[in-house]
């Protein structure tokens, strides 16, 4: 972990409107990722992994081909399930990613990870039966008891 006077701040950006590649601005501490092309899908998961490995309710992302990005930085690699690798920053730890061998050619980046988050724009809600009880959406998304369709 990085300590008080090492602050990892993280600044991602995705390209408005997803048309050209913009690389990401950053302090000289943490890690840079560039996107090139649009997502393919951007949905609100409940699943109990995500749940632990953000330490939030839910957590949301969107899904790219793994050609489509370009990091620059340390990141660190963990399996936290047969078949999953995650992705963080290597130098404060800040979860960025997911991949699965499930979807070899793909990768899911937390839209938190975002500078501006107002371009991310969910279409659906996944893993609905995990959800937790406490928390309530209204915002007419489609709502999937397992992963989206």
């Amino acid at each position: 972990m990085a300590t008080s006077s090492q602050t990892c701040r993280h600044r991602f950006r995705l390209l408005r409107l997803w048309e050209s590649p913009r690389e990401s601005a950053f302090t000289p501490l943490g890690i840079r990722y560039q996107i090139t092309g649009s997502p393919f899908l951007a949905v609100h998961c409940h699943c109990e992994s995500c749940r632990r490995v953000t330490g939030s309710p839910m957590t949301s992302y969107f899904g790219v081909g793994r050609a489509q990005m370009k990091w620059k930085g340390s990141r660190s690699f963990y399996k936290s399930s047969p078949g999953v690798t995650r992705g963080s920053c290597g130098q404060c730890g800040t979860p960025l990613h997911y991949m699965s061998t499930r979807w070899p050619g793909e990768m899911h980046l937390l839209a938190a990870t975002l500078d501006d988050l107002t371009l991310y724009k969910p279409t659906a809600h996944v893993h609905w039966a995990e959800r937790v009880p406490w928390l309530i959406w209204n915002d007419g998304l489609p709502k999937h008891d397992g992963r989206a369709p």
